[in-house]
């Protein structure tokens, strides 16, 4: 069950807990992961870039620390499970690969591939990573509160806008290695591609926002970090012997905690999903820069009125001033009939109308696409409420953000998971739309 944290404004801000309940996460998979700072605190990294398609997230002290976590992941569950393996008398195989990431200022992307069945669960591995990244902060907190200082440098280029905490030596240096992309430059996602030349994580080219690629069986040292360094030692449930004595006497002491609790994961589940996993989170610091300069349009607006419904609602409120068309393709028309039908719902949005609908079926959904590209609006009715930090995800983000979509929430409970919507609900939905589009036309039209 969900809860909720207040996040800087005091709004609620539902915690990280989705997980399939007819999948065993010891098996092989792809899984997709988001962990969120504790209040949404943007302590991770800042964002830098001055147009959408350079942005780029600039990783603080702690957003360094967190992408080192995140790389020893591999070889820290591999020793883990070698030395389970010699306890026990069992093969306790863990092998894990790092497919892509994204570190943005206060949540963090990371795809993971399980290669084959484990003794543990990615609950496991993801909650030890959790806990060496919480040491990690704890341990910058302890050593002058600079947790959340930028990147000294982007790109080999000095940042004015840097801490003066010095890179050169304490817990705070980039890694300089193969466990930061490029000698720390940031912004870096990487697959590690099985088969692939075994350049560890150096890119090719240069350019930020580059994935880089390592070959299964590469050196497992270049994963690990060197030196001790704070924070680093084994940070997963099963522990590792020695651990604590590289520790500074603030880590044996309660930690504050960096992540809200639990996480949130999604499971590979048909051709092509990785690719848009991959595309989804590589997009991130753009999609951000574009909220921070079009806010009013991304913000949840409560209590929206048109006529007698009160709604929750992203987007441009004012396209319920225009004349309205509903969107309903029968489950009944035969195949000429649905072709008119959506050819004439596209016809009247170049007459500048604006289409309503909850857009459910697939040839809805083709028609809000084709109306969308022609750069028509439209307006989509969802079943649940939108929780404070909802933005719209997809081929809606970018119409959002041009001010072409609105959507509007019909009720003021939480979206139930990743369920089907229901029958009924389609139907109330679809009802809503032809009576706002009958309302829209008699305002629009009095007699």
């Amino acid at each position: 069950m969900s809860t909720a944290t207040p996040d800087l404004n005091g709004h609620k801000v539902p915690q990280m807990h989705q997980r399939s309940d007819s999948h065993d996460y010891h098996s092989r998979g792809i899984y997709m992961v988001t962990l969120c700072t504790d209040g949404r605190l943007p302590l991770l990294g800042t964002l830098a870039g001055d147009s959408a398609a350079t942005a780029v997230v600039e990783p603080s002290a702690l957003g360094h620390e967190v992408l080192r976590c995140w790389h020893a992941i591999p070889e820290l569950q591999r020793k883990l499970g070698a030395s389970k393996s010699e306890r026990t008398g069992r093969l306790c195989t863990r092998d894990i690969r790092l497919l892509a990431w994204q570190l943005m200022p206060d949540h963090f992307h990371g795809i993971i591939f399980i290669r084959q069945p484990m003794d543990i669960a990615l609950g496991d591995v993801i909650r030890g990573f959790m806990v060496g990244c919480t040491k990690a902060y704890n341990a910058l907190l302890a050593a002058g509160g600079a947790a959340v200082a930028p990147s000294p440098q982007i790109c080999g280029a000095p940042n004015p806008a840097a801490s003066a905490v010095s890179p050169a030596s304490g817990p705070l240096a980039p890694a300089g290695s193969s466990l930061a992309p490029g000698g720390g430059r940031v912004g870096w996602s990487a697959y590690l591609r099985e088969g692939s030349a075994g350049g560890s994580l150096a890119p090719g080219g240069g350019r930020v926002g580059w994935s880089a690629y390592s070959r299964e069986g590469s050196a497992g040292s270049s994963l690990a970090p060197g030196g001790g360094r704070v924070g680093w030692s084994a940070y997963s449930r099963e522990g590792s012997a020695g651990a604590e004595e590289s520790l500074p006497p603030l880590l044996c002491a309660p930690l504050r905690p960096l992540w809200q609790k639990g996480y949130h994961d999604r499971i590979l589940m048909h051709r092509g999903q990785l690719q848009n996993m991959i595309d989804y989170i590589h997009d991130n610091p753009r999609r951000l820069y574009v909220k921070r300069r079009h806010r009013d349009l991304f913000c949840v607006q409560r209590n929206v009125i048109f006529a007698r419904w009160s709604f929750s609602a992203v987007g441009n409120v004012s396209l319920l001033d225009k004349t309205l068309v509903a969107v309903h393709v029968r489950s009944y028309f035969t195949d000429e009939q649905r072709r008119s039908y959506m050819n004439g719902c596209i016809i009247a949005a170049r007459r500048g109308a604006t289409l309503v609908s909850p857009f459910i079926s697939e040839h809805e959904q083709r028609v809000r696409q084709a109306a969308l590209l022609e750069g028509h609006t439209c307006i989509q009715l969802c079943p649940h409420s939108f929780p404070d930090l909802f933005k719209p995800v997809g081929d809606l983000f970018d119409p959002c953000s041009c001010g072409r979509l609105l959507m509007l929430a019909m009720s003021d409970a939480p979206a139930p998971g990743e369920r089907r919507i229901t029958r009924a609900e389609c139907s109330s939905l679809n009802a809503v739309a032809e009576s706002m589009a009958r309302e829209s036309i008699q305002t629009q039209h009095p007699t």
